[in-house]
C-alpha cells in the first residue's frame, strides 16, 4: 500500500512535468487538429442539409485512416520520453524506491490515455452543439457518407466507415467499443514504449517499436494478406472488430491484455534490477 501511495504521488508529478514538455503539447495539438479535420466537414454538411449528427461520431476518430495515424503519431511524441529521467527523478527514486518509480510511470501512461480519450470525445462534441442527436441510429449524413453520396463530396465528409459497418453496429455499440478499447490500446502502446525503452541501452527500443507499429498500419493498403490487416493493432479501437470486418473482439481483447502483461513483466524486472537508471 505504501508503494502505491508513493507511486501515485510520483505519477501526479509526472503529469505536471508533462505540461512543460514541448513534445506533449505537440502531441495534443496534433490530436486536436485530427479531431477538427474529421468533425468539421460533418458540421458544415449538417448545417447545409438541416440534419443532425449522431453521438457515435466520436467512434469515427478510431476508424478514419488519417485520424488513427495522427493519434498514434501523437502518442509517439507523448510517450517517447518514457521512462522519465530528468534530474527530479533521482529525488523521487530515493524517496519512494525504484519499484514505486516504475509503477508511477505505468500510472502516468494510464492517466494520459484516459485524458486523451476525454479530449478526443469532448472536442468531437463541442463543434456539433445544436446539431448532435443522441438516438441509437445513424443519421442520413452518416449513411450517405458511407455510400459515397455525390451531395457530400464538396464537404469532404469522411467515408471511412462502410455501409456494412453502420448496419452491423449502432452508435452506442460503437461508443461502448471504441472508448474503452481506445483507452486500453493507448495504455498498451504507451506501456510497450515504456518497458522496451527501459531495457534498451540507448532508451529508444520502445520508441522504435512504436514507429514499427505505425509503419505496419501505413503499409496495410499495399498488403493483400488478410491476417496482416487483422493484426494491425493500432486500428483495433475502430469499427472493424465489432462489424466482423477485422479481427474478432475476443482476439482483440486477449492480444491487448497479453501485450500489457508482457510489458508489465518487463517493467517489473527492470524495477528489481540494481542497475543505474542513467538519470540525467
Amino acid at each position: 500500500m505504501k508503494t502505491l501511495f508513493y507511486a501515485w504521488g510520483m505519477a501526479r508529478r509526472h503529469l505536471l512535468y508533462a505540461l512543460n514538455s514541448p513534445k506533449v503539447w505537440a502531441g495534443i495539438l496534433l490530436i486536436l487538429s485530427s479531431v477538427f479535420s474529421l468533425i468539421m466537414p460533418f458540421v458544415r454538411s449538417a448545417y447545409a442539409f438541416g440534419e443532425t449528427i449522431s453521438i457515435g461520431i466520436i467512434a469515427y476518430n478510431f476508424s478514419e485512416y488519417y485520424s488513427i495515424l495522427k493519434i498514434f503519431i501523437s502518442l509517439l511524441f507523448i510517450f517517447s520520453e518514457l521512462p522519465f529521467k530528468d534530474t527530479q527523478q533521482t529525488f523521487l527514486v530515493i524517496r519512494g524506491g525504484k519499484r514505486a518509480w516504475y509503477l508511477s510511470q505505468i500510472m502516468y501512461v494510464f492517466c494520459v490515455s484516459i485524458l486523451l480519450i476525454l479530449i478526443i470525445s469532448l472536442f468531437s462534441i463541442i463543434p456539433l452543439i445544436g446539431k448532435l442527436n443522441f438516438k441509437n441510429s445513424w443519421g442520413i449524413i452518416h449513411k450517405n457518407a458511407a455510400n459515397f453520396s455525390p451531395a457530400l463530396t464538396e464537404y469532404n465528409v469522411s467515408a471511412s466507415v462502410s455501409d456494412a459497418a453502420l448496419k452491423a453496429v449502432s452508435p452506442y455499440e460503437a461508443l461502448t467499443w471504441s472508448i474503452p478499447v481506445g483507452v486500453l490500446l493507448m495504455f498498451v502502446f504507451g506501456n510497450l514504449i515504456l518497458s522496451l525503452n527501459s531495457i534498451s541501452r540507448g532508451g529508444y527500443c520502445g520508441t522504435v517499436t512504436g514507429i514499427i507499429l505505425i509503419s505496419l498500419y501505413l503499409f496495410k493498403g499495399f498488403v493483400a494478406l488478410q491476417w496482416y490487416k487483422n493484426f494491425v493493432i493500432i486500428e483495433w479501437a475502430g469499427f472493424t472488430p465489432k462489424s466482423s470486418e477485422g479481427a474478432s473482439p475476443v482476439v482483440v481483447i486477449m492480444v491487448l491484455v497479453c501485450l500489457f502483461l508482457i510489458s508489465a513483466i518487463i517493467t517489473a524486472i527492470c524495477s528489481r534490477k540494481k542497475s543505474d537508471l542513467n538519470i540525467r
